[in-house]
């Protein structure tokens, strides 16, 4: 838990400093201009909520793995808390992403996500769901930077998507092969 404080306290001074960022269009001491200042502040943050939710999925599958042997019920059921398990995984982490989305359309510099779409958190919710889902509706649209979270946030769902359903194969495999009590 303190880990995840720590990455969100990080992304948003990350933001901050990004809005602070875009006003200064001088050159810095390396050399470097406000577009490979932006193009750098926008990786680091992608990539810091691609890292957190990484995490999280880790965590979730981790403690799964060690506690449904231990846990004394059927093997059914033992599989229904693995899904159950991995479902929760997966809705913390699209709201990771949404968090950043509401933060981002709130921001300067970050871009918009345009179309139906109120600037609310459970639109940004929403959002983040048809994007990490890969279902893509199409009814709100990011405009700017914010689109390269979106571009991340689809791959990302994609592969935790995947490890997740590799980790059932594997729990259905050890809990079938137990005789049924």
């Amino acid at each position: 838990m303190e880990v995840l404080r720590l990455c969100l306290e990080q992304i948003t001074c990350a933001l901050v400093y990004f809005s602070y960022a875009q006003q200064d269009h001088k050159l810095n001491e390396n050399g470097i201009n406000n577009g490979e200042r932006r193009m750098i502040f926008v990786f680091l943050v992608n990539s810091l909520i691609v890292a957190l939710a990484v995490l999280v999925h880790y965590e979730f599958l981790y403690r799964l793995a060690h506690s449904i042997p231990k846990i004394n019920v059927r093997h059914r059921f033992k599989l229904l808390i693995a899904v159950f398990g991995t479902f929760i995984a997966h809705v913390i982490e699209i709201w990771l992403f949404a968090i950043a989305y509401y933060y981002m359309h709130k921001a300067e510099g970050w871009g918009e996500l345009s179309g139906n779409f109120t600037g609310s958190l459970l639109d940004c919710g929403y959002f983040s769901f048809t994007v990490y889902s890969t279902v893509g509706f199409g009814d709100i649209e990011p405009m700017g930077s914010i689109r390269y979270l979106t571009g991340i946030e689809s791959l990302t769902g994609l592969m935790l998507i995947a490890w997740s359903a590799s980790f059932l194969y594997l729990e259905m495999q050890r809990q079938w092969a137990v005789k049924p009590s």
